[in-house]
């Protein structure tokens, strides 16, 4: 197999069929397909059903894509690595985080590399509702992944950053006495969080949890300026990292501290091979 037929083979894959991989590759459609069977006939296995609906990756398919990506994201480096990369004068860099450290630490982390290295740029992509970073960042869909850890997968390299500690924000009216609160005394408050199962939620839920006491959860959503704006509406409370808690203070919004306080542990995960602008970026964090 040759570095063409990976390509476009994951094209077909990602743009769901055949017309949409050629016109993204600029290539005719009956040239597209020919190169399709003719690695079909080179590796010996079909990679695709082919009926009425379109394309379906077969089994031998779907186990492609992770090593495609993988190869086609290593050569990538070492092309880079011959090139403007290597003097970090160029290039670009693929990182995967959730919501939240893409606002703490992602931007202040990216805004050091921009001022060291203006030259990379940066791709940053979100994680789905089922989609694990470490995961992600094992079948080469991004170079770098900003998540929790310790992770779960073991060939991964990890780069602890820290803690990151959540705060409560709570609307504007709202003149309580300073201090830490213990979330025993929040029992009755509204709450505004992201989806269980999130990160997010995962570490305020084990702060609850530790204190023996169930948060009464008043709305359920994935996005923080929507969480925001609620706060700010009235419709409750919730917890953001500090250092993007403390912003909404400055708006106006009351930020208290809480006892216990929700924890992440986070860090940035990768696979062996680092390009220059990946190490560029874990020297900045």
């Amino acid at each position: 197999m040759d570095v063409r037929q990976l390509e476009y083979f994951l094209a077909v894959v990602d743009h769901g069929g055949v017309t949409r991989a050629a016109a993204a590759l600029y290539v005719s459609q009956p040239s597209l397909s020919q190169a399709l069977r003719g690695f079909e006939r080179s590796i010996g296995v079909t990679l695709f059903h082919r009926d009425g609906r379109g394309m379906v990756l077969t089994p031998e398919g779907e186990a492609l894509v992770g090593p495609a990506r993988r190869v086609l994201a290593d050569l990538g480096t070492a092309r880079d690595a011959v090139g403007a990369v290597t003097a970090l004068a160029a290039g670009r860099l693929d990182v995967i985080t959730d919501a939240t450290l893409a606002m703490d630490p992602l931007a202040a982390i990216a805004g050091r590399l921009h001022e060291r290295h203006p030259g990379i740029r940066v791709s940053v992509t979100g994680t789905g509702p089922d989609e694990d970073v470490a995961d992600a960042v094992r079948r080469g869909t991004a170079e770098l992944g900003l998540t929790d850890v310790p992770v779960r997968i073991g060939s991964l390299r990890t780069h602890p950053l820290g803690t990151q500690e959540m705060r409560l924000v709570m609307p504007p009216a709202e003149r309580p006495a300073t201090g830490a609160l213990p979330l025993t005394a929040l029992t009755g408050l509204p709450l505004l969080l992201p989806p269980e199962g999130s990160p997010t939620r995962t570490a305020v839920d084990a702060a609850f949890a530790h204190a023996g006491v169930v948060p009464r959860v008043a709305v359920e959503c994935g996005h923080l300026e929507a969480l925001a704006n609620m706060v700010f509406e009235g419709a409750g409370s919730t917890f953001f990292p500090a250092a993007l808690a403390e912003a909404w203070g400055r708006a106006g919004a009351i930020v208290r501290t809480t006892h216990p306080a929700p924890i992440r542990e986070i860090g940035v995960v990768h696979r062996d091979g680092l390009s220059p602008a990946a190490r560029a970026f874990l020297a900045c964090a």
